[in-house]
């Protein structure tokens, strides 16, 4: 995926790699979909409604000490 700032992901908050972080399209029924998922430790956030891989940017990007 471009890396522009809307799509930008921070490192894994599991493994602490940044390299290896991208964001994934899959089909539903329902549209398009966007994951992002750590290729590293395969850790992975999909909340199963992000119609825009910004959205999901957004959701992988959010820190709870943030």
């Amino acid at each position: 995926f471009p890396s522009h700032d809307s799509t930008k992901l921070k490192e894994c908050p599991f493994c602490g790699n940044d390299e290896s972080v991208t964001i994934e399209e899959y089909d539903t029924p329902a549209g398009d979909r966007y994951r992002v998922v750590c290729q590293n430790c395969m850790a992975v956030m999909d909340k199963g409604y992000c119609s825009t891989a910004a959205y999901a940017a957004k959701a992988w990007n959010r820190r709870a000490d943030e």
